[in-house]
């Protein structure tokens, strides 16, 4: 269910997922307004993209759910059984036999938003909600304009450490109705740090394998683009009534198919 539900009251009384993300980026002054019931939140009743991933949130699940084969079950608000001032709404729990359950999120984002930006942007929101759960790993089910995709995101520990400690201290100014600088922002980890789908990005700079075979391929990525190149020129000179071309080592036969195929070296390459 989006946060969007909350009333005046309930946003009032923690913090929740979308709080997460102003908080990470630094936004305090004007989140403690809205806390502290100095400033009403925006209304975002009339704003179309908002609105739109409300509407397409349900469409979201039942897709994941075909495509993925798992089923998403709902649940209601939770509160934090550690701090108690966190709360989160998701928009469903995923479940894992070998890893229990997980947080589902549905977005709908337009469809210029890289893969790579859209989980960066949502991974305050998640790591918020993975904290108020106690669980492992969220799914980010997200439809960019009109393609979708699906993301397993495991929880990264430095990152969620860093979350808590920030919304804590953010949280202290609300207590006191004190106000507050604007936190410092907290860098939000790359998803070359991230184990996604279950899998991670690894640095080989220190593989004296890869170290040798990265330099060959570098000096001779040039080269190869001249033997493409080479090899779509001289198929371009045969010509329709031609079976086969010869001369120099190279020949360029044509198929019944009118395929047609170099070959360098072989005999009849004359």
């Amino acid at each position: 269910m989006s946060e969007l539900a909350y009333t005046k009251e309930e946003r009032m009384k923690g913090i929740g997922g979308s709080d997460a993300r102003k908080i990470v980026s630094g936004d305090w002054y004007d989140l403690w307004l809205e806390k502290t019931g100095k400033k009403e939140s925006p209304d975002l009743s009339r704003e179309f993209p908002v609105q739109l991933g409300v509407w397409t949130e349900s469409f979201n699940l039942k897709w994941f759910e075909q495509e993925m084969e798992m089923e998403v079950t709902h649940t209601g608000i939770k509160t934090s059984n550690l701090k108690p001032f966190m709360y989160a709404n998701v928009d469903g729990l995923v479940h894992d036999e070998a890893q229990g359950f997980g947080i589902f999120e549905a977005k709908h984002l337009n469809g210029f938003v890289t893969q790579e930006k859209a989980i960066e942007n949502y991974l305050p929101q998640i790591h918020h909600y993975m904290y108020v759960f106690e669980c492992d790993y969220s799914w980010l089910s997200i439809i960019f304009g009109n393609r979708w995709g699906a993301y397993r995101i495991e929880k990264n520990e430095k990152f969620m450490k860093e979350l808590v400690e920030k919304e804590e201290q953010f949280w202290s100014f609300v207590v006191q109705d004190k106000p507050p600088y604007d936190g410092e922002s907290i860098e939000t980890p790359s998803t070359k740090e991230l184990v996604l789908d279950k899998m991670i990005v690894k640095d080989m700079t220190q593989n004296n394998q890869w170290v040798m075979l990265s330099h060959v391929l570098s000096d001779t990525k040039n080269k190869a683009k001249e033997f493409d190149d080479a090899k779509k020129e001289i198929k371009s000179l045969m010509q329709p009534d031609w079976r086969e071309a010869i001369g120099h080592g190279v020949s360029v036969k044509r198929s019944k198919t009118g395929r047609l195929t170099v070959n360098i070296g072989e005999e009849d390459a004359k």
